[in-house]
């Protein structure tokens, strides 16, 4: 029987919030679109490789009834496919396509890996320019960036120490939403302070993961950071 792993960090994570508002539908809906999908291409072609598949069976396999041509363009946009590659397929399927193959067709194993540009039994290749999600040095900078955003003047090491043990996770957090690039970090926590002070809010770490999906969304004008 045939599986693949579902995390539960889809549910909440600013890919999944922002093709839900572009689909207009809720999460519960475009979780089940992915997951119709995914086990569509496990069962009938279990590299990710959809290159074979056109736009209607794309979307028909998703259970997905509107335009078909659109379904796979947001798709794209969001990055749930490369192309017509499923992103990031064999964080979920390798362990399945490893226990189905290792002994009896280890080629082919080396061949889907290829597809997705890693060598087989080397999952770990972080993208070109991305930070390693838990460089605490680099942790540490960005809760100092918070305290500069907020225009605090801290003398107190210990207060310091206690500030960014507080906020060191929310950051860990907000790097997640930003697939591992702290620029993006860095610019929601700007786009996050210039939204609040415009409003008259007060704003933390928090609110600021809170903002990431409205800061990505494309219609809205993102802060420069420089």
């Amino acid at each position: 029987m045939a599986w693949i792993e579902s995390h539960t960090s889809l549910l909440n994570h600013n890919k999944l919030v922002s093709l839900s508002v572009d689909f207009n539908v809720d999460r519960a809906h475009t979780i089940g679109y992915l997951h119709h999908l995914w086990y569509a291409v496990l069962e009938q072609q279990e590299d990710g490789d959809l290159s074979k598949w056109d736009d209607t069976a794309i979307a028909k396999l998703a259970g997905y009834t509107g335009n078909a041509k659109r379904f796979v363009k947001l798709l794209q946009k969001h990055r749930f496919l490369d192309d017509r590659i499923i992103h990031d397929w064999l964080d979920y399927t390798s362990k399945y396509l490893i226990s189905k193959y290792s002994t009896s067709n280890k080629q082919l194993l080396i061949d889907i890996w290829a597809k997705h540009g890693k060598a087989y039994g080397n999952l770990k290749k972080p993208p070109a320019g991305m930070l390693a999600k838990y460089d605490r040095a680099e942790l540490i900078k960005a809760v100092y960036e918070y305290i500069r955003l907020k225009g605090w003047q801290i003398d107190s090491k210990a207060l310091r120490n206690s500030i960014i043990k507080r906020n060191i996770k929310v950051v860990k957090e907000l790097l997640t939403f930003a697939e591992d690039d702290m620029s993006e970090v860095y610019k929601c926590m700007a786009y996050t302070k210039e939204y609040c002070s415009a409003n008259g809010l007060n704003w933390t770490l928090e609110t600021a993961v809170k903002t990431f999906p409205e800061y990505k969304k494309p219609k809205k004008a993102k802060v420069r950071y420089e």
